[in-house]
């Protein structure tokens, strides 16, 4: 009994490898939603606000914090910043930058940046650059997130990063209603009879009507043998003559109105991808336009999901057109960010 025994490495699963590991690139769409949305609640953020994006990193698919992670995270456990410290070494600029949340808790963080060479706006867009870096490194070290901020991609060689998507829940399958039953067929005669009649007596003065209608069935009768000759086509627009020679017009038909189909097609919903892509735009408008005129992430979100929501009077994104859809978006990117954002708050009130 000499025989060596193979021992086998356990097999890690994907979604063990993302939780062990912290490599998200053998997850499935689905999975990686999910994994998505679990660290989101388990910090308190808002997954729609797309805190995190991934990143390609040493082989590993991993997350990374955006500014709309550390703005909100410094909302939820009130972090304030109680110094700033900036040194400049050997053509590098380090800031740091101490934090307190509202436990009384402390901590400090650096962000650092190369200056050598900077001078006039490159060396201001360096100072913000390094400041907010420390700011946002602290945020996250304070609230116990060990991720990377978007901050420091610029300084990671070979990288690579892939925006995060995340999808509307999928909309409820539409009840299927059975059709209406189709109306009880009339006999020829009686449909031509009743026609006929229609036809001579619309719009003849009461008193004409009195005298000229025969109060007994001699006249149905004289009708009825013509059945056989009658053809079923429209009623020609020629006067129809009665007893006595007297003219009577026909009757004016009304035309169906040409905006009937088009105003059903405004109030069908939007397709589930319709409504995806709407919503990409609003949230281009959020991340691009609002900033520029002064509004926070969480503010420009609310404000814009408020709008939409009032501007359309439903209830849900699900159930908005999108004829109406495109009109509001088309409102919201046409303007200045200041308009824009003047926009956004009116249509909230």
């Amino acid at each position: 009994m000499s025989e060596a025994l193979a021992v086998q490495a356990p097999q890690i699963s994907s979604y063990e490898r993302a939780l062990i590991l912290g490599d998200l690139a053998g997850l499935k769409q689905e999975e990686r939603l999910s994994y998505y949305k679990a660290v989101c609640e388990s910090v308190g953020l808002n997954p729609l606000t797309k805190p995190f994006d991934y990143i390609t990193l040493n082989g590993k698919m991993v997350l990374y914090a955006t500014r709309a992670c550390t703005d909100q995270l410094r909302k939820i456990h009130g972090v304030s910043v109680t110094d700033l410290v900036e040194c400049r070494q050997d053509g590098v600029l380090s800031i740091t930058c101490k934090v307190s949340d509202k436990s009384g808790r402390t901590d400090i963080a650096t962000g650092a940046l190369t200056i050598s060479g900077l001078k006039g706006n490159d060396m201001a867009n360096a100072l913000m650059k390094a400041e907010t870096k420390a700011k946002r490194r602290a945020t996250l070290s304070i609230c116990g997130l060990g991720l990377l901020d978007e901050t420091e991609l610029e300084t990671i060689p070979q990288a690579s990063t892939e925006v995060a998507v995340i999808p509307l829940p999928t909309l409820a399958p539409v009840v299927n209603q059975q059709p209406a039953p189709p109306p009880v067929p009339v006999p020829l005669a009686e449909a031509v009879i009743n026609a006929a009649a229609d036809n001579r007596l619309a719009g003849l003065p009461a008193a004409v009507q009195t005298v000229n209608t025969p109060p007994t069935a001699p006249f149905v009768s004289a009708v009825i043998p013509e059945v056989s000759t009658v053809k079923l086509t429209p009623l020609a627009p020629s006067p129809t003559k009665m007893q006595g020679d007297i003219t009577v017009p026909p009757k004016p038909v009304a035309p169906v109105s040409a905006t009937v189909e088009t105003a059903v097609k405004s109030e069908t919903p939007a397709t589930q991808k319709e409504v995806a892509e709407f919503l990409a735009r609003a949230a281009k408008v959020m991340r691009d336009k609002l900033p520029k005129a002064g509004m926070k992430d969480q503010e420009a979100s609310n404000g814009v999901k408020n709008y939409l929501l009032k501007q359309s009077g439903k209830p849900t994104f699900r159930v908005i057109s999108a004829a109406v859809f495109e009109n509001m978006l088309k409102t919201l990117e046409a303007g200045t960010p200041e308009e824009t954002a003047a926009i956004v708050r009116a249509g909230c009130k």
